[in-house]
This record gives structure tokens, C-alpha cells and sequence, in this order.
């Protein structure tokens, strides 16, 4: 059989991003009718006393402040446009929703200005949602889908009967910053653009800090260390504690299992930097828990622009928790959203960020990614089937497959497909289950110096992936190609399996640039170029020179390598010649 390498080759993958789109979309409204208005300040601060409809509500585990403002007289105007003084506003994140009693929708608008200039944008709808828990549940209400509102802006907002208006700010803190890894950040700055700003540094996507620094902050429960990453199942996320979530309001409930991924976004500014998201996320949750009723954040997961995953509804990941996501189908499936407004493509940080969550799901409880689905569903507001009936559908859908709703927008949604593509198993993960390699230990990464190359630890296993093929490595062979530096190493990566069966129990594995021979009595040794030439020319290891018990040693331009034999030298003046003593019983 012939052991073979070859040469290594460089290769280099582009990352394209593509820019979230921020539009909303359009439902009937009569500009002939008279509207209900009220206008309002985005800094709690500078709200007229009268205005109010309820005290501030704060909450002790997150600087969160939710006003609610009442419109309920005909033609009403409230106006909370005084100046603001406040100092630090441009680390202040606003999220305001809106919310009413009774049965059916209402038609509410909203538009914004600068606090300091004069002219207001175009009236905008706020789309009804149809999240949040199933009809027969406390958590069911109605109301409009969560906005985040940018500093310095004047909200105007208009609707065709009776609501509630409910505003939640906090504060950017320095737990915040610490979380986004001191990346280099921009504020939010708009409600809505079409083609938000992509991060001003490559180190911005999804970076993480390295350092040890600990903080107390108030919006976490406890201190947030910037390296300790948590993992479920080798999928990395920012925990509830991290980013500052409140306990819930009331107690979880768990279904059996997952069928299924509900793919949503959670409309709004695309243009957030890292370090406003958790703000954003505490946001949300305020508007869920405190104006909508719910027992907590309707997610299950969250991802942001970067690709930063984050842990949504309490109840354990572990779980099968029941969200409040998608009425008529939070049983069962796993609702996941992508933070921002998406009618256009989102970018590949997202697509590969939300075929991570759904290959960690699909994993978890064992269904193809392909296959598909029957859900009851529960009925409600919105629910493209009545409570009943059963939905036959992908188990990796967008929220518009069961609802009345064009989320996760248009743009998301095309690429659904795409992300079915990348959920559905990789090389590595297909090669660990033929192999029966059990868990992984880690999470995939790319090689730091081959960026070409994919590899998860499998315990004391190691498989590498790229074009080229999957391979494991593990044992002394292993050991000694991480001895000899990985990938930066002159072997190079693996081009086969270990391949075992030789003479004294022996096994060797080729790479790119050499072979890694190991026995039982010579240990793991490399052979390249010349040199494993005049080895191969002596037969191996059942050759008069047997396995090699050495590294091989350059010295004054030339080279050589000891055999449990004998030796092979190298010179520019006589290349590659094997010496072994005459001694007999040498041949295998």
C-alpha cells in the first residue's frame, strides 16, 4: 500500500454580509378617520406628570423604567416634547409597544422626529402581533409588536380606538460593554432604514473579550466574567444573567419536546451597536412582561446583527419550554429571533448563527432538519389553521407558515432554505455519528491557521474538515502532531484516517506533507520528503529499517532521522541514503 502526501495549498474563504432590511409593512389604514394621538418623549425623564397613566415601574434585577400612557378620548393629544436635559441620553435604549383591551385589532401608527428638529418622518404601522401564548393561556392579549426607539427622538403615535402606550428605557451599562467585548460600537440612531450600517471592524462580528475583568453590574445577577462563555451541547450563548434578564413573572410550562424551529424577527432599528443589545433584550422583556402580561421574554432564543446568540424564555435549554412566540404552535417549537427588521437578506453572521441554534435543536431531539412536521394547532388571533387542526409543515419554518404576519420579513425568509442547507448536519457531525464518536466535547471552530478547516473535539478525539475530506486524529498520533505545532506544522492536515494493522501492532496516518508512523515500541514519529522517499524505497517498517524512533534532525544543511535499525541521512551532495549495521534479524 502507498503512503501518500502532498504538498499543502493555501486557500482562503470570503465572507459576504449582507445588510438587514428595516421597512414595515403596510396595513389598511383610513387617513380619513380621526385618530386617537399621543406623542411621547423617549427619556422617562422629560414626561409631563399629567401625562402619566401609571407610576414607573422599575424592576430590581434590571435598570428597566416602563411608563404607560392611556389614549382614550377622541382626537387626544398629548404632548411630552419639552427639552431634554439629561445628560448621557445617547446611552439610553427606548422599546415601546402597544397594547389594548378586548377582542381584535387595532390600527396603530407612529412616526419620529429629532427631539431638536421639525420635521417628522412618515407614519409607519406598528403590525399587530400575533406572539405570544396560545388563547386558552394567561399570557394572551392583544397588542402591537415591540419597537425600539432611538435616542433624542420625539415618538408620535396614532390609532383608531382605545390603547395603552407603553414605554420601557434602560441604560447602556458597563456589564453591556464588557458582554460586546469592547468592541468598537456606534449608537443606535434610527427606527427603521433600509440598509443599516455594517460593523466598522471585522474584530466587531461577534467578538468576545479575552480578558479577566469582573464586574458587579446591576443589570446582571451576579458578576459577568468576559471570557466564561456558556454552552449548551457545544452551542455558545450569553446567558439571562449576563444580559441583565428579569426573573419571571410566573411559572413556565415544558411540552415533551421540540418538533420544531419558528424563525422570527422582532421588527424595529437594525442599526444597534454590540454593546446596546443587551439593553434592547431588557427592553423586550419589559414590554412582554410588563405592558403585555406575559410571564417573560415570548423568545426562546435570540440572535443579534453579529451573530451573538443569546438565551431568551427561562425554563432551562435543556427543556422543551413553551414560549410565547406563535399563537397556535408555541407547544412543540422552539421560537428563535433575529433582533432587527429583515425584509432584506440578513447578514451571514445570522444565517450561520441561526443554523447553529437549529442544528443544536434538530441534535437535541432527533429529527431531520429536512423532514417535516404535524402540530396541532391551538387556534387564536392570526393562526392560519383553527384550534384543532393540524399543520403539516417543515420543522424549520418562518412565523408566516402559521401566521396571519410577514415575519421574520421578507429577506429572512428567502433565505430560510439556505439556512435548512447549512442547519442540516456538517461534515463533522455526520462523521462523529457514523463513527459513533458520542458528543462533542467542544464546539465546532476554525483552525486559527487554516481557515479553510473546521474541527471539534470528540473527548479524546480530535476531527478536522475541510474540502479536502473529514478525519480524526487521536492517540500518540495526535499527541505528536500537536508537539510539532497543528496545522502550522510542516505535516500540515490529515488526508486520511489512521490506518492501522501493521507489523507490532502498528498504524499510520498521511497529511499534506508527511506520514505519522506509531508502534507500540517506537512511538509516533514523522517522515517527510527525501527522506520518507529512501524509507519507502526500503520497505517501511518491514524493511531492514523498521519504524522510525525519532524526529528527524537538520544540522549544517543536512538531515537525518534514526530507525530502530539503523538511520537515513541527507545531503544536497548525496541526498537520500539508508544506513543500516549487519546485523541479522534485522527484516521484518
Amino acid at each position: 500500500m502507498k503512503r501518500f502526501f502532498v504538498s499543502a495549498v493555501a486557500l482562503s474563504a470570503a465572507v459576504a454580509s449582507l445588510a438587514p432590511a428595516t421597512t414595515h409593512s403596510a396595513l389598511p389604514f383610513d387617513p380619513g378617520a380621526e385618530p386617537f394621538q399621543t406623542q411621547i418623549r423617549t427619556n422617562p425623564s422629560a414626561y409631563d406628570a399629567h401625562s402619566q397613566s401609571s407610576a414607573k415601574m422599575s424592576d430590581q434585577n434590571a435598570p428597566v423604567t416602563t411608563t404607560q400612557q392611556n389614549v382614550d378620548g377622541a382626537q387626544q393629544t398629548i404632548n411630552t416634547t419639552k427639552a431634554n436635559s439629561q445628560k448621557n441620553n445617547s446611552r439610553l435604549i427606548t422599546v415601546m409597544g402597544v397594547t389594548w383591551e378586548g377582542e381584535g385589532e387595532r390600527n396603530v401608527q407612529y412616526r419620529t422626529r429629532h427631539a431638536q428638529g421639525e420635521n417628522w418622518g412618515e407614519w409607519e404601522q406598528m403590525p399587530v402581533s400575533d406572539e405570544g401564548r396560545d388563547p386558552n393561556s394567561d399570557e394572551h392579549n392583544e397588542s402591537t409588536d415591540a419597537v425600539v426607539v432611538a435616542p433624542y427622538e420625539v415618538v408620535q403615535v396614532k390609532s383608531d380606538g382605545p390603547v395603552k402606550v407603553s414605554v420601557s428605557v434602560t441604560e447602556r451599562t458597563q456589564a453591556d460593554d464588557i458582554i460586546a467585548g469592547h468592541a468598537i460600537d456606534r449608537p443606535l440612531h434610527d427606527t427603521g432604514s433600509d440598509t443599516p450600517d455594517q460593523p466598522a471592524d471585522p474584530g466587531e462580528l461577534g467578538a468576545t473579550s479575552a480578558t479577566n475583568t469582573t464586574y458587579n453590574a446591576q443589570a446582571a445577577n451576579g458578576a459577568f466574567e468576559a471570557n466564561n462563555v456558556a454552552k449548551v451541547d457545544g452551542l455558545e450563548y450569553v446567558t439571562r444573567s449576563q444580559w441583565g434578564a428579569s426573573r419571571p413573572r410566573c411559572d413556565i410550562d415544558h411540552a415533551k419536546r421540540n418538533e420544531g424551529v419558528v424563525i422570527h424577527h422582532t421588527n424595529g432599528a437594525s442599526k444597534y451597536s454590540q454593546g446596546e443589545v443587551p439593553g434592547i433584550l431588557r427592553g423586550i422583556q419589559a414590554y412582554h412582561q410588563k405592558s403585555r402580561g406575559w410571564c417573560d421574554i415570548g423568545y426562546n432564543m435570540l440572535i443579534d446583527r453579529f451573530g451573538k446568540i443569546y438565551e431568551g424564555r427561562a425554563g432551562g435549554l435543556d427543556k422543551a419550554t413553551v414560549g410565547a412566540h406563535a399563537v397556535a404552535v408555541n407547544e412543540g417549537t422552539f421560537g428563535v429571533s433575529v433582533m432587527g427588521t429583515y425584509n432584506k437578506p440578513a447578514p451571514r453572521e445570522v444565517v450561520d448563527a441561526l443554523s447553529r441554534v437549529i442544528r443544536w435543536q434538530s441534535q437535541k431531539w432527533g429529527w431531520n432538519v429536512n423532514s417535516n412536521m404535524r402540530i396541532r394547532s391551538a387556534g387564536g388571533p392570526g393562526a392560519k389553521k383553527p384550534k384543532g387542526a393540524m399543520f403539516n409543515v417543515p420543522r424549520v419554518i418562518g412565523h408566516r407558515d402559521v401566521g396571519s404576519t410577514d415575519c421574520p420579513g421578507d429577506g429572512l425568509y428567502g433565505q430560510i432554505p439556505e439556512i435548512r442547507r447549512l442547519s442540516n448536519g456538517n461534515p463533522i457531525d455526520e462523521y462523529a455519528n457514523k463513527h459513533n464518536l458520542g458528543k462533542p466535547s467542544s464546539g465546532e471552530v476554525t483552525l486559527k491557521f487554516r481557515n479553510d478547516t473546521k474541527a471539534r473535539n470528540y473527548g479524546s478525539r480530535l476531527v478536522v474538515s475541510n474540502d479536502r475530506g473529514t478525519y480524526r486524529i487521536e492517540g500518540a498520533i495526535l499527541d505528536a502532531w500537536k508537539k510539532m505545532g497543528w496545522e502550522r506544522s510542516r505535516l500540515g492536515l490529515p488526508i486520511t484516517d489512521a490506518i492501522c494493522g501493521l507489523p507490532d501492532g502498528g498504524c499510520y496516518q498521511s497529511f499534506e506533507n508527511g506520514v505519522v508512523h506509531w508502534s507500540k515500541g517506537s512511538g509516533a514519529h514523522a517522515t517527510y520528503g527525501a527522506i520518507h522517499d529512501e524509507w519507502a524505497k526500503n520497505k517501511y517498517e518491514r524493511g531492514p529499517l523498521g519504524y522510525p524512533v525519532g524526529d528527524e534532525v537538520t544540522k549544517n544543511g543536512s538531515a537525518s532521522q534514526k530507525f530502530q535499525y539503523g538511520t537515513i541521512t541527507w545531503s544536497k551532495k548525496d541526498g537520500a541514503k539508508a544506513r543500516v549495521p549487519k546485523v541479522s534479524g534485522n527484516a521484518k
